[in-house]
């Protein structure tokens, strides 16, 4: 086994908010799709070839109403990620989407964890692909 090319150094939470929704059914199944979740990237460039990138996550039960979503949310956290100078393409693309990819996992547990604890379940953010999702300086 060898390190990944893209290490996610470190990270912290800037903002988790969860809130019940009045409106969600208990007895009605959910099913939290992807496209459920709103996601804004940005991304910064630091000292000694370091990559920030943050990213803010939202879902919105009043947008999907027919989702019986249990929880309005909204996450935001960020990262500090360094790309092995080996990599000789666009580094800052490859610890951007990597990036996201990793603090998105992060938050996917975060929210399992806490979620666990509130009356109207446990939500399991769904696997997505970062690629095309665009960035903003």
């Amino acid at each position: 086994m060898k390190a990944s090319l893209v290490q996610l150094n470190n990270y912290v939470f800037l903002k988790t908010e969860i809130n019940l929704n009045p409106s969600f059914n208990l007895n009605k199944s959910f099913n939290l799709k992807a496209e459920y979740i709103d996601c804004q990237l940005q991304s910064a460039i630091g000292k000694d070839e370091q990559f920030f990138a943050e990213l803010k996550l939202s879902i919105d039960p009043g947008r999907h109403v027919e989702a019986n979503l249990p929880y309005k949310i909204e996450l935001a956290a960020v990262g500090q990620v360094s790309v092995d100078k080996s990599y000789d393409k666009d580094q800052e693309e490859l610890a951007v989407i990597n990036g996201a990819t990793l603090i998105y996992s992060a938050m996917r547990e975060h929210l399992l964890y806490l979620t666990s604890r509130y009356p109207n379940g446990t939500i399991l953010l769904p696997v997505v692909d970062f690629r095309g999702l665009k960035k903003s300086k």
